[in-house]
């Protein structure tokens, strides 16, 4: 009876319970966090509302505004800019772009966001990533159409800022 019961036991704790795979967001800061997932799918999806302030690689001022995971404002400080044609003396005094609206809703999806804005001179080019849910890094070009001039391609780096009002 006693080998019985042991080769009983034996065959129960050598028995492997299959589960069955749960795909799913894990991370516990996503907006659509499934605790019974087993296994990321990478379909995480994060809220990035708020203001975001960095610097580019020219060591210029930049920032966005987000809400509802859409760009709604965006800063560029004085940018230096290189001629796309013979009249470098127009480029000389750089780019200065500051404090855009943006009428378009260039959501952010995948965690990432790829947007173009036009004004009556300038054409203004922006990619990035979010590394987290405050962090981010990208590129962006900005181009003046009426003196030629161009930022040329800009790496940037963006913080979250957090709120201190509440």
């Amino acid at each position: 009876m006693k080998s019985l019961l042991l080769i009983s036991l034996v065959l129960f704790l050598a028995c492997e319970v299959k589960q069955d795979t749960i795909y799913g967001c894990t991370n516990e800061d996503a907006n659509n966090f499934n605790q019974e997932a087993t296994y990321d799918d990478n379909s995480c999806e994060y809220s990035y509302d708020g203001d975001w302030e960095g610097r580019t690689s020219q060591e210029r001022g930049f920032g966005l505004t987000i809400k509802s995971n859409k760009i709604t404002f965006f800063n560029i400080v004085f940018i230096d800019s290189i001629s796309l044609g013979d009249s470098s003396d127009n480029c000389s005094a750089g780019i200065s772009a500051h404090i855009k609206y943006i009428e378009e809703n260039n959501l952010i999806e995948n965690n990432t966001f790829d947007f173009q804005y036009l004004s009556s001179e300038l054409i203004y080019e922006f990619s990035g990533d979010f590394i987290s849910t405050d962090s981010a890094i990208g590129t962006a070009v900005v181009t003046d159409n009426i003196d030629m001039c161009t930022t040329g391609n800009l790496m940037w780096y963006l913080t979250k800022q957090i709120d201190s009002s509440g």
